[in-house]
């Protein structure tokens, strides 16, 4: 059995035991919970929520679409215009996402959607276009490349500083150096 096959198996039943069936999954995972991705934004883009490509895995596609679906008709609602999408649309959008972005995790979805809400990717006019979410998408894939920037740097200077202070506490001079280099072949010597 392929290395990512076996992984994707444990993958599933880690996400079936954390967050059990589809239905449970989307419970948790529920438009209410898009805030709270938005003021934990560090989380939401490195935590360890599952991918598109874990939760189609382990819930297979009906249950993404159904997921997807209920973001989507959250957005219906949020918008209020007459024209709202189909569900056949929605379905559609979600098997776009399914294979463009396999890789974003499920909060960072929710993130999208929030951002959408509040205006950073684009506006609706008189109704909610599929078209106007997809190519929305990219400018959202945009802010994440940049923000996972940043958010490595900050990582990668914490290590950096952690690292600093590592080399501080177990520093010696470099007479403490001959010191024990002339103990340690005294050692030797005598051996």
């Amino acid at each position: 059995m392929p290395e990512t096959q076996v992984w994707l198996d444990k993958r599933k039943d880690e996400i079936i035991a954390l967050h059990g069936d589809a239905k449970e999954f989307a419970l948790r995972f529920n438009p209410d919970i898009q805030v709270s991705c938005a003021l934990n934004l560090e989380r939401s883009l490195t935590g360890n929520a599952p991918t598109l490509r874990q939760l189609e895995y382990a819930y297979g596609v009906k249950g993404i679409r159904a997921w997807f679906s209920i973001q989507l008709e959250n957005l219906n609602k949020f918008v209020g215009v007459a024209n709202k999408m189909t569900v056949e649309q929605m379905q559609m959008l979600a098997d776009i996402f399914i294979v463009k972005v396999p890789y974003l995790k499920a909060s960072e979805i929710l993130l999208f959607f929030y951002k959408f809400k509040s205006g950073d990717l684009g506006e609706l006019y008189g109704s909610v276009d599929p078209l106007k979410l997809s190519t929305s998408l990219n400018e959202f894939l945009k802010w994440r490349s940049f923000e996972l920037d940043k958010v490595y740097q900050r990582q990668r200077e914490e290590k950096r500083r952690l690292d600093i202070e590592h080399r501080k506490i177990n520093a010696i001079t470099r007479e403490e150096y001959e010191e024990k280099k002339a103990k340690a072949n005294k050692q030797e010597a005598s051996e």
